[in-house]
C-alpha cells in the first residue's frame, strides 16, 4: 500500500493541481480541493486567545479546570474522524494551498502520523505574472504578499519536520524533469515502478494550470516581465528575501547554481 495520506500544500498557481493530477494515475483518490483542514489553525487561535483572555488559574472557574490541550486534542480528533469519514477509498490525498495550512502541518502529522507532504512550489517573478492574470481583482501587492507568505511558512514549517516526511517539488522541474520528480515521489510514497512511470506520464503530458499557452513552462527576468517601476519596487520590498532563502534568480536562469532543486 502507498504511504497515505498525502497532504499537497503550496502556493496558488505553484503547480499543486498538476501534482493532484499525478497522484491520482497513480493511485490515490480523494477531492481535488480540500479546504477543510485550515480550520484547526483557526481552532488553535481561537483557543488560544479564548483561554488567554479568561483562564484565571482558579479551579472554581470551569474554564481553570479545563486542560488546554486536552480539549484542543478532542476538537483535532474530530476533524481527522471527519476528514476520513470522507475519504473512505484509500490512498487518499487532500491538496489545499495557502499559509493557513502550511502552519496547520504540524497538527496534521500528529494526527496522521504515517502521512507525507508535497510542498509545490514556483519563483515569484512567475507565480505572480500567473496570479495576475488569473486573479486579476487582487492588488499586484497584495499577489506579492501572498506569494512570499506561502514560501515564509514553509520555511519555517519545515525545519519542524522529519527529513523522510515531505519533498518539495518547483513547477519547473514537473515540467522539464519529470522523471527525476516522479523518482522522489517514488521513494517519499513508498510506490511501484509502475505507478512511478504513470507519474511521469501524467507530468509530461498534462502541463500545469496556464494563463496563456505555455506559459507555465516560460521564465523570465524581473525585466522581461515588463512590472512597472512600482511594482519592481514592491516585488523586491516583499519578495526578494524569500527568492534569496529558496536560491531564486532575478534573470532568466530562474536559479542560483547549486540551488536545491526537487
Amino acid at each position: 500500500m502507498a504511504r497515505y495520506p498525502v497532504f499537497v500544500v503550496g502556493s496558488a498557481r505553484s503547480g499543486t493541481s498538476a501534482m493532484v493530477d499525478a497522484l491520482r494515475v497513480a493511485g490515490y483518490n480523494g477531492f481535488r480541493e480540500g479546504m477543510f483542514l485550515t480550520l484547526i489553525q483557526k481552532f488553535e487561535h481561537l483557543i488560544d486567545g479564548h483561554f488567554s483572555a479568561f483562564e484565571t488559574g482558579r479551579k472554581q472557574v470551569l474554564i481553570g479546570a479545563i486542560d488546554k490541550d486536552q480539549f484542543k486534542q478532542r476538537i483535532f480528533e474530530a476533524v481527522r474522524q471527519t476528514v476520513e469519514d470522507n475519504n473512505p477509498k484509500t490512498p487518499w490525498l487532500d491538496k489545499t494551498g495557502g499559509p493557513q495550512m502550511i502552519s496547520s502541518l504540524p497538527v496534521i502529522l500528529r494526527l496522521w502520523p504515517d502521512s507525507a507532504v508535497i510542498y509545490s512550489k514556483r519563483r515569484g517573478i512567475e507565480n505572480i505574472l500567473s496570479r495576475v492574470k488569473k486573479f486579476p481583482a487582487l492588488k499586484f501587492e497584495e499577489h506579492c504578499i501572498g506569494w512570499a507568505q506561502n514560501m515564509k511558512a514553509w520555511r519555517r514549517v519545515r525545519a519542524t519536520l522529519n527529513k523522510d516526511a515531505f519533498v518539495e517539488v518547483d513547477q519547473q522541474d514537473m515540467i522539464k524533469q519529470p522523471e527525476a520528480v516522479a523518482a522522489k515521489l517514488r521513494t517519499l510514497l513508498g510506490l511501484s515502478e509502475e505507478q512511478e512511470k504513470k507519474m511521469v506520464t501524467s507530468m509530461s503530458s498534462k502541463r500545469p494550470q496556464e494563463t496563456d499557452a505555455g506559459s507555465s513552462s516560460r521564465t523570465y527576468s524581473l525585466e522581461s516581465a515588463k512590472f512597472s517601476d512600482e511594482q519592481v519596487a514592491l516585488f523586491l520590498k516583499h519578495c526578494q528575501g524569500e527568492m534569496d532563502a529558496y536560491g531564486y534568480t532575478l534573470d532568466e536562469s530562474y536559479r542560483a547554481a547549486g540551488a536545491t532543486r526537487a
